[in-house]
């Protein structure tokens, strides 16, 4: 293989960044790989921390590929005989230095490839970036992968490439070739025509006539357009370190090139062809500091409604982080605008990679030298992850910093869901609950150390990149020092499952109608479920305040209800759930649908007659989600009594997140509280003449529903006074001149007590209370109707 002694100068960003890189993973001894697919079956089963030798946390390994060796053999990639080549061309081959012994730093960037085919038939492939070459590899059964071919690079000696797809091709950017001799010997409309590489463009459709045990197939550049193989675009750049497209729309830059502009945005419509005049959008060079060394781009569905449907991108230029709105290149008005100044944070060293949370509110980023420049001293640290909060895209704030229990470099990450998973190099592959990214918390929930080195120092090797998007749940990543593709599965389908756009779901028929908003109707309440416990999996069996199991409920409220404006109908309302178990908080206040009853809920019919589905869109712990609610009024008596069944309430999480209450939850029956149908849901379905409705449930002449603020959870400072209100509704309307009563209990005592009474004044009741030091629930009751139940952190 090729190491290199000495290197020209290049026009790139971070070239000493790639001198480190270069020098380190060549000072390892090669790893040596057979030909052979690894496919170790059970064997591979993470076990008490090991899966075939490899540390791992709830990830299975499921194979090995030797994609870089398989590709020598396939498309023979021979260096010997390159410079061999270079020699007898009269080349000065005086910097490189060719030995055997040495190991290549062969495996770099990748991508996935998801083809569904007219009859929804799904093949998934591995488009792996090596040095000097792609090698393709599907992964329809992961545990069974094929290698099906490889390219070549337009010209070798790129030691790194960056692989990204849109719609059924593959873009290739390769850097770092020390066979360039200057910097900036690429010209605008005159490209150099010898050792450049360009971007090679593949139509992986050609991968799909490969079959079964077929041979791999070695693919060449096009002669013609009737050939198999690849074209290359040479038009405004020889390398470039990273290409960023958006999926969405075919926006693609390349960035840290050598591009006639400079070294950030080669923009380019991937929609048009490589020969157009207008594949070309533009070079872009804002003059800030640093270089855009990567960067995500995406059509922005954020809270920023000055910026919703821009195309932004961030930017991640080295020594700091910025945002950039590229609309004015897509619509050809005009040049990116810089919109936040630019952005960093304590102790950074080099400003690498980050990525949007689905909803567009969070930004999770890492840094390549942080841990390695303070490693030996005084501010020596672990692998850090870096979360912002760019709800006002032209003000991003740094939130908080995590530190992970290793001291590895932390290289690529990429969000799926409410996970965020990580190519930490030397550490191998990280997942991160990320739910809490609001407040600043990320929690490690599974990893895969793909070296077994048995060191997690601050150094270059292992995994560099990784893709996490497979229709399977099959994670793969692409191995730095020997070109290898793991591919692995989290056994967690939480994980496996998550979606940048679905959440749980899948317990309502697929057919329910959505976004309906009825002819009439209303539906409240309030109440708790009573939660399982993380100890001992049991669930709070306590109704009445008189265990000490009080602080597991799950407390809800809620309220729909059809209002018309200008002779048009919406629904407004809103609803609050407190999962203190969980450290979940989740607020509504957009409601996009409510229908009558009838329809699955948590597996289970709702009455037609009592029953309710409604939708909407909100928060979970500070993340932008959908829900989806179901339930049942079954009487006045929420939790059930005198042969009354008891009301039900069910929540799950339907886009970005995770959440539904039947997993912490014995069954969906109100354990207090009570649900109420105010107001019959008259609908009259599309189509149809026939209005369905869910009627009144009985005994609605007396039925009360009291509600607490669920979302309350901190008191004051020790002695300080603070107040509880409680709205009290009836079937005919809002209560007065009625006496409720207030209960508390203390998480250290055994009993309730009866903390005071008041009387009802316009369907409300005020209570000041002083909490105690540690947890207090506290509850209302109107003769045996309860409301939900808060917990409250007292004497902060």
């Amino acid at each position: 293989m090729i190491s290199f002694q000495a290197l020209r100068p290049l026009r790139l960003a971070g070239l000493a960044t790639a001198i480190a890189v270069i020098a380190t993973a060549f000072i390892a001894p090669k790893q040596a790989t057979a030909q052979v697919v690894i496919t170790p079956g059970a064997a591979g089963q993470c076990v008490n921390g090991n899966a075939l030798g490899y540390a791992c946390e709830d990830v299975d390994l499921l194979a090995i590929v030797p994609s870089y060796e398989l590709t020598v053999a396939t498309c023979e990639l021979d260096h010997e005989a390159v410079l061999a080549k270079l020699i007898e061309d009269g080349e000065d081959v005086s910097h490189i230095n060719f030995d055997l012994d040495a190991g290549p730093m062969t495996g770099s960037d990748m991508w996935g490839w998801i083809h569904t085919d007219e009859n929804g038939d799904v093949r998934e492939y591995a488009v792996q970036g090596l040095s000097d070459a792609v090698a393709f590899i599907e992964m329809t059964d992961p545990s069974n992968p094929k290698f099906r071919g490889c390219m070549l690079a337009p010209t070798l000696n790129f030691l790194w490439r960056d692989v990204k797809v849109y719609k059924n091709n593959a873009y290739v950017v390769g850097d770092f070739s020390p066979e360039i001799s200057e910097p900036g010997t690429h010209e605008h409309d005159n490209p150099v025509m010898t050792d450049i590489h360009g971007m090679q463009v593949f139509d992986l459709t050609q991968l799909l006539a490969i079959n079964g045990d077929d041979e791999p197939m070695s693919f060449a550049e096009k002669e013609n357009d009737s050939d198999l193989g690849w074209d290359v675009y040479l038009g405004g750049f020889d390398e470039a370190h990273n290409l960023v497209i958006d999926e969405e729309t075919g926006f693609a830059a390349a960035v840290a090139s050598d591009a006639y502009c400079g070294s950030e945005f080669y923009m380019m419509d991937l929609n048009k062809d490589i020969d157009d005049a207008d594949f070309e959008l533009g070079c872009y060079n804002s003059g800030r500091d640093g270089a855009v060394h990567d960067a995500q781009c995406a059509i922005y569905h954020g809270p920023d409604e000055e910026h919703q449907g821009k195309e932004i991108c961030l930017a991640f230029m080295e020594d700091q982080f910025s945002i950039f709105d590229m609309t004015p290149v897509v619509d050809g008005t005009g040049d990116p605008i810089p919109l936040s100044d630019p952005e960093t944070y304590p102790g950074y060293g080099y400003v690498h990679q980050g990525w949007f949370t689905p909803d567009h509110r969070y930004v999770g980023s890492n840094d390549e030298l942080d841990e390695l420049n303070a490693a030996g001293t005084e501010n020596q640290h672990n692998t850090r992850t870096y979360m912002w909060d760019v709800t006002d895209l032209d003000n991003p704030k740094f939130i908080d910093q995590y530190e992970a229990e290793t001291a590895s470099i932390d290289h690529n990450m990429y969000f799926k869901g409410i996970y965020l998973h990580q190519a930490n190099y030397v550490a191998g592959y990280r997942v991160l609950d990320a739910s809490n990214i609001a407040n600043g918390e990320l929690e490690q929930v599974a990893y895969f150390d793909t070296d077994q080195s048995e060191t997690d120092a601050p150094a270059f090797g292992g995994v560099w990149s990784g893709y996490f998007h497979y229709q399977s749940g099959a994670v793969a990543l692409s191995q730095l020092n020997n070109g290898e593709l793991f591919i692995l599965w989290p056994t967690d389908e939480k994980i496996r499952n998550a979606s940048d756009t679905d959440g749980t779901g899948g317990t309502g028929d697929p057919d329910e109608p959505v976004d309906v908003i009825p002819d009439s109707g209303r539906v409240h309440g309030s109440g708790y479920l009573h939660g399982l416990t993380s100890n001992d999996g049991d669930s709070d069996s306590d109704s009445d305040g008189d265990s000490d199991s009080d602080f597991e409920k799950i407390e809800f409220s809620f309220d729909v209800k059809v209002k018309e404006k200008d002779g048009e109908r919406y629904l407004k309302g809103k609803l609050k759930l407190k999962d203190k178990e969980r450290d979940i908080k989740i607020e509504a206040e957009e409601f996009t649908s409510l229908i009558p009853g009838g329809t699955e809920c948590n597996g289970v019919k709702t009455s037609a007659e009592g029953g309710f589905v409604f939708r909407a869109k909100g928060e979970y712990n500070g993340l932008g989600v959908e829900f989806r609610v179901c339930g049942e009024d079954n009487g006045k008596h929420g939790k059930g009594k005198d042969g009354q069944a008891p009301d039900r309430f069910y929540l799950e999480c339907t886009k970005l997140c995770d959440y539904n209450t039947a997993e912490r939850t014995l069954d969906d029956n109100l354990d207090g509280g009570n649900i109420h149908l105010h107001d019959p849901i008259v609908w009259t379905p599309p189509g149809t003449t026939q209005s369905s409705a869910a009627g009144e449930a009985p005994d609605v002449s007396d039925q009360t529903v009291i509600t607490l603020d669920p979302i309350l959870s901190d008191g004051p400072t020790l002695g300080q006074p603070m107040t509880l209100t409680a709205v009290v509704e009836t079937a005919s309307g809002s209560l007065a001149n009625q006496s409720l009563t207030l209960h508390s209990k203390h998480e250290n005592s055994l009993s309730s007590a009866v903390e005071t009474i008041s009387s009802v004044v316009d369907g409300e009741a005020v209570f000041t209370v002083s909490p105690l030091p540690g947890l207090t629930a506290y509850w209302v009751t109107l003769g045996d109707t309860e409301s939900n139940r808060v917990t409250i952190a007292g004497g902060l």
